[in-house]
């Protein structure tokens, strides 16, 4: 009975609670009614979190003076699927006062009123046309046109915000911008997908500080600065976009700009158009990164330009490492990887590429450029010097001898472990560890002579050593008829088995 009654009580203190209101969907075709909705900057939107705004297109609708500020978990759709110069899809544009139409954002995401440490979550805009209508005449830094900037003191997140099928075209500055605060991650799960942006005057899509990016299905063209500046984010993955002719300033560092990234991921890309604008364009510029792969691209021009580069991983005093360049396939790019000669970037590994000859108007296959510097971990799978498009062969890490002897076994974490290739600096040839000692693999080949006309000479016996050092040879590779030559007394020496002999030659007039 006693547990009735307390069932009974916790209902009614339920029923007596406040519900939040259930969510509403807008079905909206008057700019005034959508003001009120969503807020200006000078008052806040009447829609609560969870509400639908639909704008029934094509419009124009024409933001407020500062943008539209977004202040709740809202859905924002129009009609029609977002393309660019389709009459179904709903246009928003900028607000204008007839002289000054380029300084204003088009819609601004606003977290002034989540409490310390709280969300701003859960934004959907998608199915949307954004764009001035002509060109812009100036860059002016505020004019994006989906544009959040977190203030530097905040402490709170924006996140799963999605964009979706929008077009975003002829902002004054750039088409997407999201800044999350320096250091403090505050953008998490946010995804850019289907997405146009094109001509406008700063980045198609710059993205800084944030964790969890995932870039998707974009055709980014004919941005005056980068397509896309992806900047200090963590885990950013850049999937099946196309990026034609960006960088028009001819300023630019690529196509696609990534810094300060850790465990970035680009893939499915594909690049064109280097001729258009910036004469050595760069489709992929990486600089200050630890851990990324880039695979599976497709770089291509429709002219041979002279130092046009697929990859770059360049800065040299930046650090990057950890940046492995997958299988991607060229066609007129002069440089296909390079990585720059810096102290600072080690450990990048660069596969086999692939070199589309027959669309190389030059004749000439793209190269790969990795510095040939000691210590620095380069691993490198070498084009072939023919243009065959085969890998011709394998470049271990080069190491210096203290660096070799300064590894640590596998059983304490360390990188030493038995049938370990590296090429050692000083003996100018590979070693391997034996599980007992580095030991540099014994071969014999023929001495080549100097004159062109001349047959090879004779046998180059790989195992030079003085007495002392040859009396330090272990038992093991001591084997009876193993040969040296001695530098003590510059003759050959042969182990019989128990001793070191030497092979003495005799001279005089032939028999």
């Amino acid at each position: 009975m006693r547990s009735s009654f307390a069932a009974v009580a916790v209902v009614a203190i339920a029923l007596s609670l406040p519900r939040p209101a259930a969510a509403r969907t807008y079905d909206i075709k008057d700019g005034a009614e959508l003001n009120a909705l969503i807020g200006t900057r000078a008052v806040h939107g009447t829609a609560q979190d969870g509400d639908r705004i639909h704008l029934h297109g094509p419009g124009p609708f024409v933001a407020p003076q500062g943008g539209w500020v977004i202040r709740r978990s809202l859905e924002i759709l129009g009609d029609g699927p977002g393309r660019q110069r389709v009459a179904s899809s709903t246009i928003l544009r900028p607000y204008t006062n007839g002289s000054n139409d380029q300084n204003d954002p088009v819609i601004v995401l606003d977290m002034s009123d989540m409490p310390v440490e709280g969300n701003l979550e859960f934004i959907h805009i998608h199915d949307l046309q954004i764009s001035r209508g002509s060109p812009p005449t100036a860059n002016v830094a505020a004019s994006n046109g989906i544009s959040f900037i977190q203030d530097a003191r905040d402490d709170k997140w924006l996140t799963r915000l999605r964009v979706e099928r929008v077009t975003v075209v002829d902002m004054a500055n750039d088409g997407i911008h999201l800044e999350g605060r320096s250091g403090r991650y505050g953008m998490t799960g946010v995804s850019i997908v289907d997405c146009d942006l094109g001509r406008n005057a700063g980045h198609g899509l710059s993205v800084q500080n944030a964790a969890g990016l995932t870039v998707m299905g974009l055709s980014v063209w004919d941005n005056h600065k980068t397509g896309a500046r992806v900047f200090a984010c963590w885990g950013a993955r850049i999937l099946n976009s196309i990026f034609s002719g960006n960088c028009v300033d001819g300023k630019s560092l690529g196509q696609i700009e990534v810094g300060a990234c850790n465990g970035f991921l680009i893939t499915g890309g594909h690049f064109e158009d280097f001729d258009h604008h910036a004469p050595s364009l760069t489709a992929l510029d990486v600089y200050g990164c630890d851990g990324g792969n880039v695979a599976s691209c497709t770089f291509t021009s429709g002219t041979l330009v002279p130092g046009s580069r697929g990859v770059y991983v360049g800065y040299p005093a930046a650090r990057s490492s950890g940046i492995v360049v997958g299988p991607n396939a060229y066609a007129n790019v002069d440089v296909a990887v390079e990585i720059a000669d810096g102290r600072n970037i080690t450990s990048c590994t660069v596969f086999p590429q692939l070199v589309n000859i027959q669309n190389n108007t030059s004749g000439a296959a793209a190269r790969v450029i990795v510095p040939d510097a000691v210590d620095r971990g380069h691993l490198v799978f070498a084009p072939s010097a023919d243009d065959s498009n085969l890998t011709a062969g394998i470049g271990f890490p080069r190491l210096s001898r203290a660096k070799r002897d300064a590894m640590v076994a596998a059983s304490r974490g360390g990188p030493r472990r038995e049938g370990l290739v590296i090429y050692d600096d000083r003996d100018k040839g590979l070693n391997h560890w034996d599980g007992k000692r580095w030991v540099r693999d014994a071969a014999y080949f023929p001495a080549d002579s100097t004159s062109a006309t001349s047959a090879p000479g004779g046998i180059n016996v790989p195992s030079v050593l003085s007495s002392s050092s040859r009396d330090k040879i272990p038992a093991e590779f001591r084997v009876k008829g193993a040969l040296i030559f001695n530098t003590t007394t510059n003759m050959l020496n042969v182990w019989d088995g128990t001793s070191w002999r030497e092979i003495s030659v005799k001279t005089g007039p032939a028999p």
